[in-house]
């Protein structure tokens, strides 16, 4: 865009110079500069000194805590170790215990049936084999007749220690010259 002045010549001179203003110069002393740069460094320098003191400081107690708590650490790991130990101990110990228990629950058990079988076995009879697996009672042998076998089987159902007295297998054999009856009876223990 084009600018034209028409205003008269005196009139301009008098506009140009109400425009420019003076600048007042401020004049500060020569050494009155250089201290206030002196006074701002050394305020500098004295800020980063105790910054890096304060941050030295909290290294050096972050450090030493550090160091405290690896040691507690390492005790605490030893008591860990510990532990672990005891809860190995206390579960063999617990397995034992249990294997103590089961054979106990049997023991009497056990001693039951070999009494009731004693009680039970009819004479001329003779046991080869008297086992109890899991509370499965097998008992084997031999007689002089079938009738006996027959007794046998009744007097073992009779007990409050066996249950479902079965033949499992009857057949004659010959020992010594002597025509025997070898048997086999199965049945089921129970607690009484």
């Amino acid at each position: 865009m084009i600018r034209i002045d028409l205003l008269p010549k005196e009139e301009r001179v008098r506009k140009r110079v109400r425009r420019v203003k003076p600048r007042k110069k401020v004049h500060i002393a020569a050494g009155l500069g250089l201290w206030v740069v002196i006074v701002c460094t050394a305020a500098f320098v004295i800020i980063a000194v105790l910054i890096h003191m304060f941050q030295y400081r909290e290294a050096h107690r972050l450090s030493s805590e550090l160091v405290q708590m690896r040691q507690e650490l390492r005790s605490l790991d030893r008591e860990v170790q510990m532990v672990r130990r005891y809860a190995e101990d206390e579960k063999r110990i617990k397995e034992r215990i249990e294997i103590i228990r089961t054979l106990n629950k049997d023991r009497y058990l056990q001693a039951h049936l070999l009494d009731e079988v004693s009680k039970a076995l009819p004479e001329h009879t003779w046991l080869t084999e008297l086992s109890d697996v899991n509370g499965r009672v097998t008992i084997k042998g031999k007689t002089i007749s079938n009738m006996i076998v027959a007794e046998f089987m009744n007097r073992l159902g009779s007990s409050p220690y066996l249950n479902t007295i079965d033949l499992i297998l009857l057949k004659k054999e010959t020992l010594l010259g002597h025509d025997v009856i070898a048997f086999e009876l199965a049945g089921q223990a129970v607690g009484g």
